[in-house]
């Protein structure tokens, strides 16, 4: 026993090794991208924690704890994209761990529990987001954590697993607010589990879970005030803008969340041969599924703690899948906006774990072949580095190149102000840059700063419309009286921002002196004739 244990735990180990060495691929040669800017200009600008907590709770729409955790992070590991970045590769790597543990005290099997760490180190949105400078693996991190812990009082009613589980919720909820997918999937499984109790312990197991989740209330209290505001100044008209909601998803939206989860892509369109490749393996992990798990005594009669592990880990997939596909942030407002359900990665591999337990040893090695050649290029594509041809990832590349040609008395316009910031972390101090959207909006606001968004320039997220051509034409007719430059710079408009380029050539005042790239180098120049 000793010694299959200790075997365990070298294949863990060396599951481990290789998520963080995906997870180090480029994470040092691929630029940040905007919102990783956004994390680390709000931690550079503010000198004290207080004056930060201040800006996030009354501009930003997102709760404290991942920046301070970078607060205390860069000083000892740098402000360069590896070691900031760094601190997602401990948590997702740390998350690798987790779904071990997972699968070892849901299932008690080391077969499940290895293949589910495995599966969790070479999923592409684990690995996409183990790299990225925000907080989205780490609350995936504590929400396995808490997923775990309940499973463990609920069967053993040990008060260190309720402990755990408060305190990891709590976390959870300072990281992010899509937390609440996580929180609504565990508290949700307890409280069905409390309904079910016998009638002479229900009233104590509802004070339980009353007790528990008044506590994970309490402990985001001090927060609620700031949510609560933003959740009203959403829906407030500010500065003339008003909150456009779409409440409509296409038809095929909870197919495509959980082919992301899966097989995570930025690609719009991606190979005939990895369509058919991850259709058979649907196929065949269906069928696999349906007789690992068919009812016999092992598992659905006398093994009472599979039965109900099935059903939690497939409740712990669902549930925030489900939830996620009904809130604003499943509407396609970035390129990958499912990262929000990252959660249910775990719950996947887990379940994936499980069914591969069940299987001959040849038949799982098989189907475990078969998801591996599906995931191969998607693996390969996050991995690789993005600026090749990504333009959210060449902000440096812009950056740098505007720095290098820039001439006293340039303007630069950007096309939404949210990109001000962004782009401002690579531009010299010196250069002046104005916004086109919000298309009223000309920098007067308290909180805007070169690092940080203004309260309005941050509103403005959720409340851009397309303007008239008189609106732009009147805008850069005000940009050109307050700043007149001899050339201006654009950066963020397509070839499709037709009245935008209209206004430059209409009147024959300005030559066009530098074109951009496609939608790889979003950069233009124009020069006074």
């Amino acid at each position: 026993m000793r010694k299959k244990i200790d075997q365990a735990y070298l294949w863990l180990g060396a599951i481990v090794a290789l998520g963080v060495a995906l997870r180090l691929i480029n994470i040092g040669a691929e630029p940040y991208w905007g919102d990783e800017v956004l994390s680390l200009d709000i931690v550079r600008h503010f000198p004290s924690i207080p004056e930060m907590l201040r800006y996030l709770s009354q501009v930003e729409f997102h709760p404290p704890l991942y920046y301070l955790m970078l607060h205390f992070w860069m000083p000892l590991f740098g402000e360069a994209e590896a070691g900031t970045r760094s601190l997602s590769v401990l948590f997702g790597a740390g998350t690798i761990v987790v779904a071990y543990v997972a699968g070892m005290r849901i299932f008690s099997d080391r077969k499940a529990a290895l293949v589910a760490a495995f599966v969790t180190a070479i999923l592409p949105m684990q690995i996409e987001y183990g790299q990225e400078a925000r907080p989205y693996v780490i609350f995936c991190f504590f929400g396995a954590v808490a997923a775990t812990s309940l499973w463990e009082y609920l069967r053993r009613r040990k008060r260190v697993w309720l402990a755990v589980y408060v305190v990891s919720s709590i976390i959870g909820l300072y990281l992010h607010y899509s937390y609440f997918f996580v929180l609504a999937a565990t508290a949700g499984w307890w409280g069905i589990e409390v309904l079910m109790a016998k009638k002479g312990t229900r009233t104590r197991e509802a004070a339980i879970w009353s007790a528990a989740h008044g506590l994970v209330f309490l402990g985001f209290y001090p927060w609620l005030t700031a949510l609560l505001y933003k959740l009203t100044l959403t829906n407030t008209v500010i500065f003339g803008l008003q909150h456009f909601v779409v409440n409509y998803r296409g038809p095929e939206v909870f197919e495509h969340v959980i082919d992301q989860i899966v097989w995570l892509t930025k690609a719009k369109y991606i190979e005939q041969v990895e369509i058919a490749a991850k259709a058979l393996f649907k196929v065949l992990f269906v069928w696999a599924a349906a007789v690992a798990l068919r009812p016999r005594p092992s598992l659905f009669g006398g093994g009472d703690k599979d039965k109900w592990g099935v059903r939690y880990v497939a409740w712990l997939f669902v549930v925030p899948i489900v939830l996620f596909v009904c809130s604003p942030q499943s509407l396609p407002y970035s390129t990958l906006y499912e990262r929000h359900a990252i959660f249910a990665t775990v719950p996947f591999a887990l379940f994936f774990g499980l069914v591969a337990s069940r299987m001959k040893t040849k038949h799982a090695a098989a189907l475990m072949a078969i998801f591996i050649a599906t995931q191969l290029p998607f693996i390969s594509a996050v991995a690789e580095n993005d600026a090749l041809w990504d333009q959210d990832h060449r902000l440096q590349d812009a950056g740098d190149y505007i720095n290098e040609h820039y001439r006293r008395g340039d303007l630069v316009i950007v096309s939404v102000s949210i990109v001000r910031t962004d782009l401002n972390h690579y531009l010299r101090p010196d250069i002046p840059v104005a916004e086109m959207l919000p298309i009223d909006y000309y920098g007067k606001d308290m909180w805007a700063s070169r690092e940080t968004l203004g309260l309005i320039e941050n509103e403005s997220q959720v409340r851009i419309t397309r303007p008239s051509e008189s609106e732009i034409h009147e805008k850069l007719d005000r940009l050109d009286s307050i700043y007149h430059p001899k050339r201006i710079w654009l950066y963020g408009f397509a070839d499709k921002d037709y009245t935008v380029h209209h206004w430059f050539s209409d009147g024959g005042r300005w030559r066009h002196a530098f074109s951009a790239i496609g939608n790889i180098f979003v950069v233009d120049l124009y020069a006074r004739k």
